[in-house]
């Protein structure tokens, strides 16, 4: 009965500690600048003190914002470990801020449940291969010129390694980035995982190659992650086989348009088309925030 009690009282005071404490206290703050601006020498309010209030509650509903996101933060990498038994389910992400001590906070912080531990791992990952990248540019020798194809497709392994200790419950994490809801995001996400290996590969056009390039990795990416959560082989390797003659078939198709004289332009039109209307924009728009960007 007392171990009962004291995990109760933990939850309890995990709770208060996520709501109830940080509420008040920002409610008692805000009461006392009220009653502090009120109580003047004549009991006037002015408007410098009316200021200092909406100064005060905007300071005050950041830093609780940013509170939540660095404890939403923690619970998303400790449901990490709870993925392979639970899958990408609201039970890992329960899970997760139980190790914690957030029991039972999960449902109101994570509204979209499992989507948003994927696009957190998806974040995460693309985030430590960028590192990766920058490291390996800044090691190679001066005045050596880097190999794009090599570097594409050791970013592309490099990538999709990451997935492994989740590889039997990937095709699930696929699902849910696929609904209707979940597209913009994992779209962003995608093409900026694409955009960062074709800049680390040493390309910095300018023009609509800009776009096509990035849209033919994005293409050559989900491919090879689909021919990946399939694959049986030792060590995966017919998937780096697979991704290998994939990327040489795009740097061929590149060679071939430009010796036909298509210009990047036609091409990208083509490949548009493959796309609705609303999705095309939605590419497109994104390659332009981040281009804007570097």
């Amino acid at each position: 009965m007392a171990a009962l009690a004291f995990r109760e009282l933990s939850s309890i005071r995990s709770f208060l500690a996520l709501n109830g404490i940080r509420t008040s206290w920002a409610a008692s703050l805000r009461q006392y600048h009220q009653n502090d601006a009120t109580s003047g020498p004549e009991g006037s309010t002015g408007n410098n003190s009316q200021n200092t209030n909406k100064d005060t509650d905007v300071e005050l509903n950041k830093n609780e914002k940013e509170y939540d996101k660095k404890i939403a933060r923690q619970i998303l990498a400790a449901s990490l470990p709870f993925v392979p038994k639970s899958g990408w389910t609201k039970t890992a992400l329960s899970e997760g801020a139980q190790t914690l001590g957030y029991a039972g906070i999960t449902h109101g912080m994570f509204p979209q449940g499992g989507v948003e531990l994927v696009n957190y791992f998806y974040i995460d990952c693309n985030e430590r291969l960028v590192e990766r990248l920058k490291q390996e540019a800044a090691s190679r020798p001066e005045g050596k010129a880097p190999d794009p194809e090599l570097i594409v497709c050791d970013a592309v392994e490099a990538r999709l390694r990451m997935i492994l200790p989740y590889l039997d419950r990937w095709s699930e994490a696929m699902v849910l980035l696929a609904l209707p809801r979940s597209v913009p995001t994992s779209l962003a996400n995608l093409l900026t995982l694409v955009d960062d290996i074709c800049y680390y590969a040493g390309d910095r056009s300018v023009d609509v190659r800009w776009y096509s390039r990035r849209l033919g990795l994005a293409t050559v990416y989900k491919m090879t992650e689909l021919y990946f959560i399939q694959d049986q082989s030792e060590d995966h390797k017919a998937t780096w086989k697979f991704l290998k003659q994939r990327v040489e078939e795009a740097v061929q198709l590149q060679h071939i348009l430009h010796e036909a004289g298509i210009t990047p332009k036609i091409a990208l039109d083509t490949i548009s088309s493959t796309f609705d209307a609303v999705g095309y924009r939605r590419i497109t728009r994104v390659f332009g925030e981040r281009k804007q960007l570097i």
